[in-house]
């Protein structure tokens, strides 16, 4: 497959990952610092269990000789992790990843990052309503299609902010999600 649509390359922006306990959902991020790019996958702290080095398997999908992908691969190894000093956020530097399953099978990894032009404007987020409709993209306690290693994609609507237009909390009572 070959993606064209904003849902076919969600299906590779996310990388399932699993841990000794249990697994979760990461994305591809670039991040840009100067000319150099730096791909990365971004996750929750809990999903790596809250420990900067921790041994994870990356469920990744390969690129064929033609640009498309038609295959995916599990690659476990050790993963240094940086956090955020105050949310449940971190990522690590994928490129080790990358070349491991390079050596190993041939074939480069096959996937679409996000970068900083998906982060919404102040003027952007003036647009929202307090209430959007949201797809969430991923592997929610381990659901995923197992034969191609495809996220599952869930439509819902949630509150597009925490706070009402004059700064007031929007109270989480108030909050509906799926």
């Amino acid at each position: 497959m070959k993606p064209e649509s904003i849902s076919e390359k969600m299906m590779f922006n996310t990388v399932r990952l699993e841990t000794e306990s249990g697994m979760g959902t990461g994305f591809f991020y670039n991040f840009q610092v100067g000319d150099a790019t730096y791909p990365t996958i971004i996750t929750n702290k809990h999903v790596v269990n809250d420990r900067q080095d921790e041994k994870v398997r990356f469920l990744l999908h390969l690129k064929e000789e033609n640009g498309e992908s038609n295959s995916s691969v599990g690659i476990q190894m050790n993963a240094h992790w940086f956090f955020h000093s105050t949310k449940d956020l971190c990522f690590t530097f994928v490129n080790p990843v990358f070349e491991s399953v390079k050596n190993r099978y041939g074939k480069d990894v096959f996937y679409v990052a996000n970068d900083a032009s998906i982060i919404a404007t102040k003027e952007k987020l003036k647009d929202l309503s307090a209430l959007e409709e949201l797809v969430m993209v991923g592997y929610p306690i381990g659901l995923s299609d197992t034969r191609n290693n495809y996220p599952i994609f869930r439509k819902g609507y949630t509150s597009a902010c925490k706070f009402c237009s004059n700064g007031t909390p929007i109270p989480k009572s108030a909050v509906h999600s799926f």
